[in-house]
């Protein structure tokens, strides 16, 4: 198993705990940490309210839950007070308002709330919510999860309770006012956090299927949505149609029947208009009712019509006596007669009129002789726009249309359906058509009772239909349900294989691969995580190669400057200079000086053919024959030969040595030199010229029993001897070829016969800057000489880097004192 290397800078820190550093978890700040006390803090205080409100009956609930209510806003203005500007004029305007609100007058109470209102709407809709950014992404859906729990709790659950006296009303006016900051500042927390969702803080797979459960629930969430509603509706508007229908009836009943004595209705209407015997001369109104019927704008004329007698519902029956309608007698449409009507739909039944405080609901005492339970819902109802209202015996536990008795919305009268009347009002100029409406109450089970009663099987047929239906969507919501979670399924499969793969891999384990069987970008992305484990994997082994033989190079570098002279020898009349520059491979240059038995001095430069470690112990070779051959008498090529020899029998066939040796007489000054293959020596006279001593044979090591040729030079004050390797001469300098024959050269340049091979090849430093060198420098000393040769390789190189190892060695004799 390949295992990355542990990098011993970082003991404490294993690589997947690097890796899961690398993942971003956001840590609150100061004013996140604040912001997230103050939510939670506010939707406690919010809770109990809601929960006081709920529970406790009367006054207590407007105290108690009122103050929680306060509490509650008390702490969202606060939260949300960081994000408003001009704060003195917002606190100045908020105080008036509530100081107008606990004076205990309803005009001032009115407008105080009123301007209240405006003010918060204003401070809390239109005003960022910038403390929702302090928060991270987790605890802002905590936040919208339960901003949106709260405001569905305020729906469903009981309001305020109704104030009774100017205390209880300052007291309903404050906590509703506590509960409209509430509702509108978690609606706008809610909204803002919708605005601004990302799910950053979940993982794959549950935001895919929080995704997918949306997708689907949400159009089925609609659709049951509409269909409760259009059922509703339906049903509503079925009994409202069946209660003018009743309506309708009774009117035939009236313009066919006995309108002065109890007739066939029983006690289906109240009293007669006219009681019988009575002389319509009795009661004065009646002319004036007769006239009005009299020139009514009838267009055709019916038999009957509803008729509104100083807020009094009569059913008026009608004839025509001269092309002219006339009253024939009426009865009295009471509250017996609504309660009735209520009983027949199983609804709470109300008569309602446009007065002028617009359409409002009430009722009037029924009476507990009727059998039905009343009870008065406004103080204020004859100015309210209700004529009667009047519900069935079955639901005598419901309390009120508009207020918030009931615990829970579903146990409450919601409005089910209404249907217009049409009813004559007498007034001032006659009659006229007055805009009535019959409407009707129930509660969510009471609907749904009547819609499943025995006496409705066509409606059983419907139920079973559309259970029906409702199941083959079940089976097909199912389907895509289960389809979805199997393509969930395949992204979050595939995104868990990468990143566990990625964890194994931060491991060590680089030999980890990915099996997806994703013919998508999944199953592309695996195959390329598997490309780069086996790059890595590649790499990870160049590197180790490369840190092996990093570590061989310097074990050569080593042994290299080992057997380099530690200093340079001490000789009379003489200035030796000596330095092997290596470059960033370590090869085989090699110098040396070695002291013959006869006193002569052996100045020796080589250069061993590779690199490394092999390079190396080839010159510790070369060093341990040169010091063993010196010690046997002979001239410089008999020992070029014995080592020739020697090194032939002692190492491999592809290894060969480049050897200069000079043996130098310090008493005559006479010079022995041998080049086995060698770079030429140099003698620089005083006055400019130069000799080149090239005489020698093949490299060493080549052939064996090689007998080498010599040259013998005479040494005079001021000669100056350099012998060197070829890292000198083929020094490689940064401008190309041609570059440098266009400034040098003014003959024509020679074409190329590779017309496709561009590569530019690199000058070299070569012989004649060498010696032009050295001949302008021969005045100098030795170490001088050598530090000018050094300086200007590395000036020509620049930015080149080094190829082969740099040796020069300089003796200069000095001249007589």
């Amino acid at each position: 198993m390949s295992q990355l290397p542990v990098r011993s800078g970082h003991p404490s820190v294993s690589p997947l705990e690097s890796l899961r550093l690398g993942v971003r978890h956001r840590q609150l700040s100061a004013s996140g940490q604040i912001a997230w006390r103050s939510v939670r803090l506010a939707m406690l205080c919010t809770a109990i309210s809601l929960a006081l409100t709920a529970i406790l009956p009367g006054v207590w609930r407007n105290l108690l839950g009122g103050a929680a209510a306060l509490c509650a806003a008390t702490w969202v203005l606060k939260l949300h007070w960081t994000s408003v500007g001009g704060r003195r004029f917002w606190r100045w305007s908020l105080l008036i308002s509530i100081g107008m609100m606990v004076v205990p007058w309803s005009p001032l109470i009115i407008t105080g709330r009123s301007m209240l209102s405006i003010l918060l709407l204003v401070l809390l809709v239109l005003r960022p919510y910038h403390f929702l950014r302090d928060l991270g992404s987790g605890r802002r859906a905590l936040t919208w999860l339960g901003a949106m729990s709260l405001v569905v709790a305020f729906l469903v659950l009981r309001g305020p309770a109704e104030a009774t006296n100017p205390l209880a009303q300052v007291l309903h006016h404050i906590h509703g006012s506590a509960r409209f900051v509430l509702v509108t500042f978690w609606v706008m927390c809610g909204v803002w956090i919708f605005l601004g969702v990302r799910l950053h803080f979940m993982r794959m797979r549950p935001k895919l299927a929080v995704a997918g459960l949306l997708i689907a629930a949400v159009p089925i969430g609609l659709i049951l949505t509409l269909g409760v509603l259009g059922a509703w509706s339906l049903l509503g508007a079925g009994r409202a149609e069946q209660a003018t229908a009743v309506l309708a009836d009774q009117l035939d009943l009236v313009a066919s029947g006995n309108l002065r004595g109890p007739g066939p209705f029983g006690e289906g209407f109240g009293e007669a208009l006219l009681a019988p015997g009575e002389d319509p001369a009795d009661r004065p109104w009646m002319s004036d009712l007769a006239d009005a019927v009299a020139s009514a704008p009838f267009d055709p004329m019916p038999p009957a019509i509803w008729l509104d007698l100083g807020g009094e519902l009569w059913a008026v029956a009608l004839t025509a006596e001269d092309g002219r309608p006339v009253l024939v007698g009426g009865r009295h449409f009471g509250r017996k007669q609504l309660a009735r009507l209520a009983e027949s739909t199983g609804c709470l039944v109300g008569m309602y009129n446009e007065s002028e405080s617009g359409w409002s609901f009430g009722h009037q005492d029924l009476g507990d002789d009727s059998g039905l339970i009343g009870g008065e819902l406004f103080e204020d109802s004859s100015d309210s726009g209700v004529v009667m209202l009047a519900w069935p015996k079955h639901v005598r536990d419901a309390v009120a249309l508009d207020t918030d008795d009931d615990l829970f919305i579903l146990s409450r009268m919601l409005p089910f359906g209404a249907a217009p009347v049409e009813v004559w009002r007498l007034g001032d100029r006659g009659l006229a058509r007055d805009e009535y409406y019959v409407g009707l109450h129930t509660r969510p089970g009471d609907a749904l009772a009547y819609f499943t009663g025995r006496e409705n099987d066509l409606n059983m047929v419907v139920v079973i239909a559309l259970a029906t239906i409702a199941v083959i969507f079940i089976f097909m919501e199912a389907f895509a349900f289960y389809f979805g979670l199997r393509i969930v399924g395949g992204v979050t499969g595939a995104v868990g294989h990468l990143h566990k793969a990625t964890e194994q891999m931060a491991s060590g384990n680089l030999d980890t691969s990915i099996d997806v069987p994703n013919e998508d970008e999944f199953g592309d992305l695996a195959d390329s995580f598997n490309e780069m484990t086996r790059a890595i994997r590649i790499a990870q082994e160049q590197i180790v190669q490369k840190e092996l033989l990093e570590a061989q190079l310097e074990t050569a570098r080593l042994i290299q400057q080992r057997l380099l002279p530690a200093q340079m020898p001490n000789l009379d009349g003489f200035q030796i200079a000596g330095t092997s520059d290596p470059s960033l491979q370590v090869g085989g240059d090699y110098f040396d000086f070695v002291e013959m038995p006869d006193g002569r001095l052996g100045i020796a430069v080589a250069d061993v053919t590779g690199k490394g470690v092999p390079a190396a112990l080839l010159m510790a070779n070369v060093q341990a024959g040169l010091h063993g051959q010196a010690l046997h008498p002979g001239t410089a090529a008999e020992i070029m030969g014995r080592m020739n020899d020697l090194l032939y029998a002692s190492t491999d066939a592809h290894m060969f040595v480049t050897f200069a040796l000079i043996v130098l007489d310090p008493t005559t000054g006479e010079v022995e030199s041998v080049s086995a293959g060698h770079e030429p020596t140099l003698l620089i006279r005083p006055d400019g010229s130069y000799e080149k001593l090239e005489a020698g044979g093949l490299m060493l090591g080549m052939l064996p029993g090689f007998e080498y040729s010599e040259v013998s030079a005479q040494m005079d004050p001021g000669d100056v001897l350099v012998l060197y390797t070829d890292g000198v001469t083929e020094a490689m300098g940064p401008e190309p070829v041609a570059q440098l024959v266009e400034d040098t050269s003014a003959t024509e340049p020679v074409e190329d016969e590779d017309e496709d091979d561009d590569e530019l090849i690199l000058p070299f430093f070569e012989d004649h800057r060498l010696i032009d060198l050295c001949v302008a420098r021969r005045h100098d000393t030795a170490e001088e000489i050598r530090q000018a040769l050094l300086s200007a390789v590395r000036n020509f190189a620049q930015d080149v880097p080094q190829s082969d190892d740099i040796t020069i060695v300089v003796v200069k004799r000095e001249n007589a004192a």
